[in-house]
């Protein structure tokens, strides 16, 4: 869960105390003398992250404590943004020709790319290309897709998008 979330027109949902574990928000409530509510989906089981509750004794036997959890959550989000940031910058190093509907990248560029980098890149232009689009593409798809692509990658279409190789361009234009 992330502590920040765009909702939708800017309004971004904050949730500031991910970090605070329920028995310390709890007690400093008790201390301070301060009513709160419990909300009741957090007791049924129904949900994953009730299931996920009722398992963490297990997992902190095993030294998979929540602050652990929540250590290694933070770096994970802090290394997707350090991801995001590389791609941000390495899809307008590639990018030659833009406009709404056709994107044009140096293909041996993009080909060097590690396979990630290709996946998140092709993401990138097929939002890009459709950001209003209901349902986007699958990411395991996009994966496929980057993988297919190699020296002898003639073209191929995805998310409402078509991909073709034109010399030493990759170009990718709405369907």
């Amino acid at each position: 869960m992330s502590s920040l979330q765009e909702i939708k027109n800017g309004l971004v949902l904050a949730r500031p105390l991910l970090s605070v574990s329920h028995d310390d928000l709890l007690n400093t409530l008790r201390a301070r003398n301060i009513d709160w509510m419990e909300d009741p989906s957090n007791k049924n089981n129904r949900y994953a992250r009730v299931r996920i509750r009722e398992i963490v004794g297990v997992l902190e036997k095993e030294g998979l404590s929540a602050k652990r959890i929540s250590s290694l959550s933070d770096r994970v989000t802090q290394s997707v943004e350090l991801i995001d940031y590389i791609i941000d910058k390495e899809y307008k190093n590639i990018t030659l020709y833009k406009d709404t509907k056709r994107i044009d990248i140096k293909y041996n560029l993009f080909f060097l790319l590690p396979s990630e980098g290709k996946t998140r890149i092709l993401k990138r232009l097929i939002t890009d290309l459709n950001p209003d689009k209901k349902y986007p593409a699958r990411l395991e798809d996009i994966e496929k897709l980057a993988n297919r692509m190699k020296d002898n990658f003639k073209g191929a279409t995805l998310g409402g998008c078509i991909f073709r190789r034109k010399k030493d361009a990759l170009v990718t234009q709405v369907e």
